[in-house]
């Protein structure tokens, strides 16, 4: 039987106090160019807005088509969203006089789902009568079930604070639970002000998405009246029988709120443009992305780090203006933005689109079924996150319809790692039993690299293929699987191609089934650590040398163990795992240039010079020797050898490791670097079971110290070797600090420079 192996990097979080919380390390990934959403040390919702936003950015693509969105994201056909957009239909008049009048935004969700579930009704009638006979795509529900708690109610979730949605969408059968992110089915924000209100403009990003121009005037918001019974019938736009009335303060409604803007016509809107060019344009266009837009995100965050999800889809509905949105790890994708009072049709086909979206369509992964609600096991005590609520759920690799291959059924038995990023690899690793061979355990690992970048299963196959002497040290792929956003049938692969995004570089889905590996905590002695750790040390460096690959990405969490196979006693081996972000280097040992200028790597762990803002230097092998220096730092100060554990508290002189600024990890490492009193004060922390990694310590920061001075000397100087820090960051430097014999040269082997 093959081994298996899996893992993925992280990065520790922190609470608001002085001390990093650490008793979730599992959830931070690797940072390429930008840390976004996923490289949050304090995850509370003020620190994660902002990230959102540069995840979004250069990822956003608005003003899509309502028709295309609702036949692209929910499935339903073209044919039959037209003729429910042909037809006359009025709102019903009890529910949306309610729903208008609301004074407070939690007081619209019952009159909004009571206009959904008449609208609905009415909908799927004209459906059955519009389809054929033997039409077998008619949903048998006719019905949306929301769930909401008036805004009130939080649900678990990954951020630090608790979140708490205006209104979900979920299956018939949960209807009456308390929601689990993994199982939302469209997730629904409600406001009670118009987008383009003050308070909405206040809130926005400057210069991040460009809308109009103009700044919505008090003139601009009303709050329409309900029509008569004579002028239900959905008389033609603009008619005098839609007109609204006007409050008395000239737009503001009680006590000052702004209301639902005018339903005017279109010549009057002509008029009003050419007119007064202080008024609002109201041609359709997407309102401009605001922190309250950015809220909407957040829960869309929540559902994608739930499972191995594929999207998620959301309606955000201000007051009477609505659009949908779609996120996956590759986009985000708005449409054009309407007006159900004036246009209920719209509405219409919107309600009924989400009453009629399998799940499928809703964005879950076809491969995972998830545990029942009898049969789900309670999420574990040390890791109550919400994204173990798949825990019992039987996975398989994904493979596409035109393969003939099968695939061992899976049952995961724990989230060992979820991404916590909005847009990005969205890196979901699951500790699984086989089906037929339980008692062997497994780690499933799903991501969405970018189609650039070679698969992780390729890297992993040319290790093993140019490193005879060091298989025992790699991970071995039992299984793989790819498919890409045509092949999974993704949404945005039609979408984009009306709305195309500039440089947008699409993403695929990849699956690794490997063995299940120990973390290095678990190790179960100071010296077990010690001999992982030279392990992983020279594996990285033939890895590099006769393998041409430099891995880029190493944190606590890469170097792993295994028992040996052949021993009883005890013995263990290091396995260098993760090799997703590596990168293939040239003969002469430089990195391709297609990814010299992408910064990778997990920031408590980083080189000191890779932590710069905007674009980062070419990434060395001894940035990634300096990486080791940092984990065996972090080990020591925070690992409990005996009771195979790690410590619930970044301890103080690291805790600026993984700052929110990338300058401020970047400045405690130099000082670090730079400074004997620091690293005499550090040494202090360390603890007592790990006091023997102290000569280490002593003799690598020498070396780094010494590297760190030379740079400063001989920076402007064309002949020193900066490669190496003029020869002191090498390999044969490291070990012979450490005290080691390098073992397994070949005469391919040489030192890279």
């Amino acid at each position: 039987m093959p081994c298996f192996s899996s893992s993925s990097s992280s990065s520790p979080r922190s609470d608001a106090s002085s001390e990093t919380d650490y008793s979730d390390m599992s959830t931070v990934s690797s940072t390429p160019n930008k840390r976004g959403a996923a490289g949050v040390q304090n995850p509370i919702r003020k620190n994660v807005i902002p990230r959102l936003k540069e995840d979004i950015e250069g990822k956003y693509s608005s003003d899509a088509n309502l028709t295309q969105f609702i036949t692209n994201v929910w499935g339903v056909k073209p044919e039959l969203a037209g003729h429910i957009l042909s037809k006359s239909w009025s709102l019903p008049p009890g529910p949306l006089e309610t729903y208008k009048s609301a004074r407070y935004e939690k007081d619209m969700y019952a009159p909004f789902a009571e206009m959904a579930d008449t609208l609905v009704k009415e909908a799927t009638k004209v459906a059955k009568e519009f389809s054929k006979p033997s039409d077998q795509n008619l949903p048998e529900k006719n019905s949306i079930f929301f769930w909401n708690a008036k805004g009130d109610k939080p649900l678990s979730s990954d951020l630090a604070t608790k979140r708490k949605p205006d209104m979900l969408t979920v299956d018939e059968i949960f209807a009456g639970e308390k929601p689990l992110w993994s199982l939302v089915g469209q997730i629904i924000e409600l406001k009670r002000r118009f987008y383009g209100s003050e308070r909405a403009d206040t809130l926005a990003f400057p210069g991040f998405i460009e809308t109009s121009s103009a700044t919505a005037s008090s003139s601009n918001f009303r709050i329409p009246e309900v029509p008569s019974s004579a002028a239900r019938q959905h008389p033609a736009r603009g008619s005098q029988s839609q007109s609204i009335r006007a409050t008395a303060t000239a737009g503001v409604g009680d006590h000052g709120r702004r209301a639902a803007p005018s339903p005017a016509s279109s010549q009057k809107r002509k008029y009003s443009e050419s007119q007064d060019v202080t008024c609002v344009k109201r041609r359709r266009v997407s309102p401009k992305l605001t922190v309250a837009h950015l809220q909407l995100a957040t829960y869309a965050l929540e559902c994608l780090a739930a499972s191995t999800r594929h999207y998620i889809s959301a309606l955000w509905i201000d007051r009477f203006q609505v659009s949908l949105w779609y996120f996956d790890r590759a986009c985000v994708i708005q449409t054009e933005t309407f007006n159900f009072y004036e246009e209920p049709e719209k509405l219409v086909l919107v309600l009924y689109a989400l009453g009629a979206c399998d799940d499928k369509h809703a964005g879950f992964d076809p491969n995972l079924v998830q545990a029942s609600s009898a049969t789900r096991p309670e999420r574990p005590p040390k890791c109550p996150r919400h994204w173990q609520d798949v825990i019992g759920s039987e996975i398989k690799l994904p493979i596409p319809k035109s393969s003939s291959s099968i695939t061992p059924k899976l049952r995961i038995e724990e989230t060992v790692f979820g991404y916590r990023g909005l847009i990005g690899r969205g890196t979901m690793v699951y500790k699984v039993a086989c089906m037929n061979e339980p008692s062997i355990p497994r780690a499933l690992k799903v991501s969405w690299p970018v189609l650039s970048r070679k698969l992780e299963a390729e890297t992993i196959k040319r290790l093993r293929e140019r490193l005879p002497n060091w298989r025992d040290h790699l991970p071995e792929v039992d299984l793989s699987a790819n498919m890409t956003a045509e092949e999974l049938e993704l949404p945005r692969v039609e979408l984009l191609k009306q709305r195309p995004i500039e440089g947008f570089e699409d993403r695929w889905l990849h699956a690794l089934l490997m063995r299940f590996y120990g973390k290095l905590w678990e190790v179960g002695s100071v010296e077990a650590f010690q001999d992982v750790f030279v392990d992983c040390l020279e594996c990285h460096y033939h890895a590099y040398v006769d393998a041409k690959v430099l891995h880029r990405d190493l944190s606590e969490n890469n170097l792993m163990f295994k028992h040996a196979d052949d021993a009883n006693d005890g013995n263990v081996k290091g396995i260098l795992n993760d090799w997703d972000m590596a990168s293939f280097v040239e003969v002469n040992n430089e990195i391709l240039l297609s990814t010299a200028k992408h910064r990778t790597g997990t920031v408590p762990f980083m080189a000191v010079e890779l932590l710069v803002d905007g674009t980062p230097p070419a990434h060395l092998y001894r940035h990634d020797l300096e990486s080791f220096f940092y984990i065996l730092i972090w080990a020591a100060l925070h690992y409990d050898f005996e009771n195979k554990q790690r410590l619930g508290k970044v301890a103080v002189p690291v805790a600026l490791w993984d700052a929110d600024s990338l300058e401020s990890a970047m400045s405690a490492k130099h000082m670090l670097l730079t400074s004997p009193e620091k690293i005499n004060a550090l040494q202090e922390h360390i603890l007592p079971g790990c006091r023997a990694l102290l000569p280490w310590i002593d003799a690598l920061w020498t070396l780094l110290s010494q590297a760190q001075f030379d740079h400063m000397v001989n920076f402007n100087n064309p002949k020193w070797d900066k490669k190496t820090r003029g020869g002191c960051i090498t390999f044969e430097k490291f070990m012979e600090a450490l005290g080691r014999t390098p073992r397994h040269f070949t005469s391919q082997t040489r030192s890279p420079n």
